[in-house]
């Protein structure tokens, strides 16, 4: 910025300015504008000191008065339309950034600075193009990689975001690392769709710097199954996991496999470990468990526990797993104490295919200290032993709302008893933006309040809705209202280890939820109202004890994006399969084997990769499905006026794409014209939030 024909004294102040001392520098500035009022320079370098000392409207003044004298400068634009953006003008800085450009196209930040309001302002095919010519001009500056990462992932272009991200990544290093956090994330959050081949170093890298969470689980099945054996025999699937590494372990360990082609080769894996165990003899076989072999098994078990043991085991490997379950039965019976290194392997073995807490005896291994196992086997128990143990001991001592009389909510309570829902692992990492964040991004033409005290999540679950929330709000109480002590009670574990204590946790039916005698700011109830026998009635409730303008987001079933679940329902009846972990199996089993045809789009369903999960999506004892004048009636009986719907990226896109005019998703007609055109767009739910329609719009 160093200013033509400056003064001496002008010179003195950009010098202050370099150095870091803007206060300084305005003072010097003040003086030479004393003396010469006509100095462009003088009136900008003001501004510039100014600015650094967070004086935004004199930085502003004394850049209009510099333009005033020499508008043919474009640094004196640009740096207007940074004040301006800093004011919150964006629309006065974009006109200052496009003068800027105009004026001159050499400079990088000129296309940058014009990008970077574009976005800012929603336009994002506008603003990628600018930050296109910024990345051409300056091609290792991971600013504007990250930021054109951004303006491509928001036009509906996964993949060139992927591209920019990557490289935003690796170039982070030296004076650019201060962005290596935000391209970190970035990255991360984009990995969830979209993994190709040729980013397989990048996203290596990734995952291993930061750990496979289950937001990065598809991108690391990628990876993983690069290479796997098709069809994979025993001995070929147990090399191929032998040589996949740390990778591996940490996503056994840490996350639900999602990826039918992995779920077959550790399948077979694990078959193969049983039959080679079992051929070595005692001795082999607690050697093998105490070394790489016995690592690599007990994450495999890690994995089993975390999906319920849902995967189909033979008839084979059934009569070979009666041996080593005999043998760990009949050392828990015994007098003497267990030797937890006698034991290793047997144990191994049946936590391959059996949870262990469950065995006649299991309790004398939650009482054996972690210390005296291998390392793999005391991590294995934390989670499938000890977990469940304090699971049940949490839900003794849950309060209760009131007796549920409701015979549909018997039923449901009883499902989710036997399979809480849903299953997790670990919360998502942050940044975690609040709910008044949230709002007012999805409807900035609402005035709608940003602070909330109370927020109820009713059908909580097994509690990552209201830990999720507790976490992003933390002035704010969470209560989890559902019908399982059981799911609850993982929850509130989980609350535990995470450190998260504005939560708490109640068994109730929302039906009774007036009986609370409180009311809250917002209510969160997604996926609970379609299990009722008359979801009105439940919304009604809920409406009830929603206090004037809070809100609240219902979440139902969408009768067309649920045709495929109909289809598999009535599959599983001409089976004759029921919801239990056989019939679940089982059924998995045919699709699986089948691989194409009518269900194969199950095979990319979440829910079909756990027994509880799988369950509620083809086996739940009550469920009903909705179409959007349906919701929009429902929510108007209650009282309740729709902001919109909420949808994923590309959803949101599309229908913008089709409907400008209703960017908050918000006119039911329109949204049900575009379901038509694309039926798995609402392939989750309807997600509807809506507020307290007491008061004027």
């Amino acid at each position: 910025m160093s200013p033509r024909g400056a003064s001496a004294s002008v010179d003195r102040v950009l010098a202050l300015l370099r150095a870091g001392d803007p206060g300084r520098a305005e003072r010097i500035g003040r003086a030479v504008l004393e003396r010469e009022p006509g100095n462009a320079d003088a009136w900008h370098l003001h501004a510039m000191a100014a600015l650094e000392s967070g004086k935004l409207d004199r930085a502003r003044a004394s850049l209009e008065r510099a333009l005033a004298i020499r508008s043919d400068r474009s640094d004196y634009h640009s740096n207007l339309g940074a004040v301006l953006e800093r004011l919150g003008d964006l629309e006065s800085s974009l006109r200052s950034h496009e003068r800027a450009l105009a004026l001159d196209r050499a400079p990088v930040d000129n296309w940058f600075n014009l990008g970077f309001i574009l976005l800012r302002l929603g336009r994002p095919e506008e603003a990628a193009g600018r930050l296109e010519a910024a990345r051409d001009r300056a091609p290792e500056d991971p600013e504007i990689r990250l930021n054109l990462g951004r303006a491509l992932e928001r036009s509906g272009d996964r993949e060139g975001a992927l591209r920019e991200f990557r490289s935003a990544y690796a170039g982070a290093n030296g004076s650019g690392a201060k962005w290596k956090d935000e391209s970190r994330e970035a990255l991360r959050r984009l990995l969830g769709d979209v993994y190709p081949i040729e980013a397989a170093p990048d996203i290596r890298r990734l995952l291993l710097e930061t750990g496979v969470s289950p937001d990065l689980g598809p991108a690391a099945a990628a990876q993983l199954r690069i290479g796997a054996p098709s069809p994979p025999d025993g001995a070929a699937a147990a090399r191929f996991l032998a040589a996949r590494g740390r990778l591996l372990l940490d996503y056994l360990g840490n996350v639900v496999n999602l990826d039918p082609a992995l779920e077959r080769v550790f399948a077979a894996a694990r078959a193969h470990r049983l039959r080679e165990w079992e051929a070595v003899g005692a001795s082999e076989a607690t050697s093998r468990a105490a070394g790489t072999e016995g690592r690599l098994t007990a994450a495999l078990a890690t994995q089993c526990f975390h999906n319920e043991y849902v995967w189909h085991a033979s008839a084979e490997e059934e009569a070979l797993l009666a041996a080593p379950a005999a043998r760990l039965a009949h050392a828990l019976a015994a007098e003497h104490p267990v030797d937890p290194e006698s034991v290793a392997a047997d144990l191994l073995l049946v936590a391959l295919y059996r949870l262990p807490g469950a065995l006649p005896g299991g309790e004398r291994l939650a009482a054996i200290p972690a210390d005296e196992w291998f390392a793999p086997i005391a991590e294995l128990l934390r989670h499938s032993l000890h977990g469940p143990r304090e699971d049940a001991a949490i839900a003794r001592d849950l309060p209760v709302l009131a007796e549920v009389r409701d015979s549909t909510s018997r039923v449901v309570r009883a499902q989710y008893e036997e399979n809480p829902y849903p299953r997790w692992i670990s919360l998502p990492p942050g940044p975690d933006r609040d709910l008044g964040e949230t709002l007012s991004q999805m409807f900035p033409d609402r005035s709608l309040r940003r602070d909330f005290e109370a927020v109820l999540v009713a059908g909580g679950g097994t509690g990552y809705e209201p830990l999720l929330t507790a976490r992003r709000n933390p002035e704010a109480q969470v209560l989890s209202l559902d019908l399982s002590r059981p799911s609850l009670a993982y929850g509130a574990r989980m609350a535990r280890r995470l450190g998260i204590d504005n939560v708490r946790f109640m068994q109730g039916d929302l039906l009774d939820v007036a009986a609370l005698g409180e009311c809250f700011d917002v209510i969160l109830a997604s996926g609970v109202l379609h299990h009722m026998a008359e979801p009105d009635a439940g919304l009604r409730a809920l409406a009830g004890v929603l206090r004037p303008q809070g809100v609240i987001r219902i979440g139902l079933y969408s009768e067309r994006a649920r045709a495929l679940v109909a289809t598999a329902k009535a599959a599983a009846a001409r089976l004759g399969l029921d919801g239990s972990p056989e019939g679940v199996r089982a059924f998995r089993k045919e699709i699986l084997e089948r691989g194409e045809g009518e269900l194969a789009g199950l095979l990319r369903s979440a829910d079909f990769h756990t027994v509880s999960t799988c369950r509620d999506l083809v086996f739940h004892v009550h469920e009903r499905r909705f179409t959007i004048p349906a919701v929009g009636r429902m929510l108007a009986a209650a009282g309740l006026r729709p902001l919109g719907f909420e949808a994923g990226r590309e959803t949101r896109i599309r229908y913008r794409r089709r409907y400008p005019e209703d960017p908050c998703m918000r006119s039911l007609e329109s949204l049900a014209a575009f379901e038509k055109d694309h039926e798995e767009a609402f392939a989750g739910m309807y997600l509807v939030w809506a507020e307290e329609g007491r008061g004027e719009p």
